[in-house]
């Protein structure tokens, strides 16, 4: 870490966000010349350690008294998002929308990581440092979020690689402004799933809420109900009918075969189907259970990751009717 907090904050409503991340690895040689967030000029990815060396400004023991010996000890030991930002408010409601925003694009970063594999990366919460010409003044927010991998854990730390990480951080830079605006209106409507949200969004904003799930159960039913989001067009036969879109469109279908692809979500339907009735899951399933979520997490991850990266499968998934045609295509073509 070259630059400390005095390069950073030279006059009011200069700041510098910090956001930890948990369970993450990532390469000790990122380049500091790169930008993390395009949206964002000077915005880093910090190793562990890197927050006492950003402290070694002429306000470190201000800083360090006004977080507590616990709390700094534990950004030191994270590896850290980092936004340096000019002209922020120094009215608290202010500064505390600016702060959630810099979370909105952060979540929506390690979001994205589960593009690559599956994970159980998080960001903690954030902190928002202000012109700090004296005393300083330290933000701070708790995210709502937290993310589990398939099996429903949250223990296992997972290695990026540059290329992953930077790639992650530019989908989220060119969507921050969508994301920003969600995280508001989560906090404003009693539900995400309005009339006139895309079909490719209310998909991925089940995605989301089934990686939230640590109970496996719920979360292979959310999942199916993404897959639902994205694929049905009738209320007809639905196992069925979505079994079979599953397997005729597998995005995976290289590694697995259609008529597979078919039984496993076939399977996926009936663990939803006790879920959502209130039944219960038999000991001698539970190996059956995490495998489907490992099924549905794979399946889920290929349709996001094809539809966030092709504009012409994206236009097929506009409507019912486009949808449909689609299928017409995939089946007799």
């Amino acid at each position: 870490m070259k630059r400390n907090l005095d390069h950073y904050i030279q006059s009011p409503g200069d700041a510098v966000a910090i956001v930890p991340l948990t369970r993450i690895d990532m390469p000790k040689n990122l380049s500091e010349r790169s930008d993390l967030f395009e949206c964002y000029p000077g915005s880093k990815i910090l190793q562990a350690s890197d927050f006492y060396k950003l402290l070694l400004c002429k306000n470190r023991s201000g800083i360090l008294d006004t977080l507590g010996t616990l709390e700094a000890n534990f950004l030191n030991s994270s590896i850290l998002v980092m936004i340096p930002m000019k002209g922020v408010s120094l009215n608290n409601d202010e500064a505390l929308d600016t702060l959630n925003d810099i979370n909105a694009l952060v979540k929506n970063f390690v979001s994205n990581l589960w593009l690559y594999r599956d994970n159980n990366v998080n960001s903690d919460a954030g902190y928002l440092l202000v012109d700090i010409g004296g005393q300083p003044i330290i933000h701070k927010n708790d995210m709502k979020l937290h993310f589990y991998n398939a099996e429903g854990k949250d223990e296992k730390t997972i290695a990026f690689n540059y290329k992953e990480i930077f790639s992650a951080a530019s989908m989220a830079s060119k969507s921050a402004q969508h994301y920003m605006a969600d995280a508001k209106m989560a906090y404003q409507k009693p539900t995400k799933r309005v009339k006139g949200e895309s079909r490719i969004d209310c998909f991925i904003t089940w995605v989301i809420d089934a990686r939230r799930q640590d109970d496996v159960l719920t979360r292979v039913a959310t999942y199916v109900t993404a897959l639902e989001a994205l694929l049905s067009t009738s209320n007809a036969e639905l196992s069925h009918q979505l079994s079979e879109r599953v397997a005729l469109l597998n995005p995976v279908a290289d590694a697995l075969s259609p008529r597979d692809a078919f039984a496993k979500m076939k399977k996926a339907y009936g663990f939803r189907s006790k879920a959502l009735h209130g039944d219960t899951v038999k000991e001698s399933d539970h190996d059956s259970l995490i495998a489907t979520s490992r099924f549905l997490d794979q399946t889920c991850r290929e349709f996001e990751l094809s539809l966030l990266t092709n504009k012409d499968l994206r236009g097929r998934f506009q409507n019912n009717q486009s949808i449909d045609a689609f299928i017409q295509e995939a089946l007799f073509d």
